[in-house]
């Protein structure tokens, strides 16, 4: 018999954990967005948004938009800091609550086998990368299968018990892994940094990757690289500042590097909202 842990949101219905239901029938955006959907550089919030947006719990008061964040990285470099808001990493398939516990965050619900040894993702319908395009179960075993699991690809394996991988359908992952692994839920949340390791823009990054490209390697050569990983590693990498054109899940898009200073700009795909329907984040950038 399985234990589910499923936690779903149904907008409207439940609040569980942490995670208030969509109360709002319309959904509110920020002034510059309704100035770009009214020149029809845009589509209107409810088509950017997934059928079932998260809905993020108000802490003290619901914001208003505008202003610019700033923030300071003691450890700042080219390929990364340490603080996750100035790489834009704010996007996690699971989130850690301050409680401790596991709640949806981009995947609207999951399930974890009573033996530990199977683990199941059911994603939001509709949630979009940065530049408009779909995020489904392909983008998951997109990381998984041809990056994870390849020896060329840079990247850090938090999974590697994790045997198999299936797509079940297009918001629907399914996981097998070797041995009983209870903490899965936790290493795809945002707590130990491994969420960030779950999935990725295939439709943006393929073109660099072998198994997608025969000519990737002759592309490789185009920007410089010998080999097609050489290419694939520089583009599929976190750190921003090296292909600012990769689209993101996250609430910021980076925008500039100057060496120095990091630019961000809102990201009009977020797929969160506060407990108003007001789509975050509320800062500019």
């Amino acid at each position: 018999m399985i234990r589910k842990l499923t936690v779903m949101l149904l907008t409207g219905v439940l609040c569980l954990l942490g995670i208030t239901s969509a109360l709002a029938v319309t959904y509110n955006e920020a002034p510059m967005l309704r100035v770009l959907v009214a020149a029809g550089e845009l589509p209107p919030v409810e088509e950017r948004l997934p059928d079932e947006p998260k809905v993020k719990e108000v802490v003290e008061e619901i914001g208003q938009y505008g202003g610019t964040l700033h923030a300071f990285g003691t450890s700042y470099s080219s390929e990364g800091d340490d603080m996750a808001v100035s790489r834009g990493d704010t996007a996690f398939l699971l989130d850690m609550t301050m409680d401790g516990s596991i709640v949806p965050d981009l995947a609207k619900g999951y399930e974890l086998s009573d033996d530990a040894k199977t683990f199941t993702l059911y994603l939001r319908e509709g949630a979009k990368w940065s530049d408009g395009y779909p995020f489904t179960a392909d983008d998951i075993l997109f990381q998984f299968e041809d990056m994870l699991w390849m020896d060329e690809v840079q990247t850090w394996n938090a999974f590697k018990n994790v045997g198999k991988i299936e797509k079940i359908d297009d918001y629907t992952v399914h996981f097998g892994m070797d041995q009983p692994n209870p903490a899965m839920p936790v290493k795809m949340s945002s707590e130990i940094g491994n969420g960030i390791y779950c999935f990725a823009p295939k439709h943006y990054l393929e073109k660099w990757h072998i198994k997608y490209n025969p000519k990737a390697d002759e592309l490789a050569k185009e920007e410089g690289f010998d080999h097609w990983w050489e290419a694939f590693n520089y583009h599929q990498w976190f750190a921003p500042t090296r292909d600012l054109n990769k689209p993101t899940m996250s609430s910021w898009v980076p925008k500039e590097y100057t060496g120095t200073t990091k630019v961000f700009e809102r990201n009009p795909y977020f797929y969160q909202v506060d407990e108003e329907g007001n789509q975050l984040p509320y800062t500019i950038g």
